[in-house]
């Protein structure tokens, strides 16, 4: 009885320099000069986030079915693995479905402190997907690709459009809410609250700054950011 066959897809992707040197094959050479590999991405996740969920939304084989798993590994800022993890077997049909896994990330231990290391640590990750069964007569499609925090999460693309979404201040005080015009609107939060995109919710203090189209380049949403941040009450005694 022959073996079966095993492929692995490594990703996400970037490009680096052809001369660069990478433990990771050459996928092509762009028309830039520069050579497309598998590479480490950033992750930021907040402190206390522990699950994430990896989903494709559409995948099917040809002619028979076939199974499908992946690996999952996170890394520090010096490229070490300091947490791994390793899927069960997904069984992909001739009929496009979703495939889909929620796990919480199991981190190894770090020898200098002889403790887990957490989300603090993580800076970076990548994949590994496996599959077994497929050959050139049955070849494996998929496309929409997500991990995200938490459960699992509907696909969408960056920048779609969504109707009432919760948005979060975890690393910021300001957001832009953009429309299909070059009109925008700036939302500052000195204090981090919550905000949905169909809803002001109650805060210690909001700052709604709407931004023009050609407006000068001393309006842009930092430079106002920083005016705001600068800014002091001040008070002005008069004397008689």
């Amino acid at each position: 009885m022959s073996a079966i066959t095993k492929y692995k897809v490594t990703f996400p992707v970037q490009k680096v320099d052809v001369a660069e040197s990478y433990p990771y094959p050459l996928i092509r050479e762009d028309y830039d000069g520069k050579a497309v590999i598998p590479a480490p991405a950033q992750i930021r996740i907040p402190s206390t986030q522990t699950t994430l969920t990896f989903a494709i939304n559409k995948v099917k084989c040809r002619l028979a079915p076939a199974v499908i798993y992946f690996k999952w590994y996170g890394l520090d800022y010096h490229k070490n693995v300091i947490a791994e993890y390793t899927s069960e077997r997904m069984v992909v049909t001739t009929e496009y479905t979703v495939k889909q896994d929620t796990f919480d990330i199991p981190y190894k231990v770090n020898p200098d402190t002889n403790k887990n290391y957490d989300s603090g640590d993580l800076d970076q990750y990548y994949f590994e997907l496996y599959m077994l069964g497929v050959t050139s007569e049955n070849p494996i499609y998929f496309n929409n690709l997500q991990l995200n925090e938490d459960e699992y999460k509907e696909y969408h693309k960056p920048n779609d459009e969504k109707n009432n979404v919760l948005v979060g201040f975890e690393r910021n005080t300001y957001i832009n809410l953009y429309d299909e015009s070059e009109i925008f609107l700036q939302v500052i939060r000195p204090n981090r609250e919550d905000i949905r995109t169909e809803t002001l919710t109650k805060a210690q203090m909001t700052i709604l700054a709407p931004h023009l189209p050609n407006e000068s380049v001393f309006d842009d949403p930092l430079n106002l950011f920083y005016e705001f941040m600068y800014m002091t009450e001040q008070r002005i005694g008069v004397e008689k």
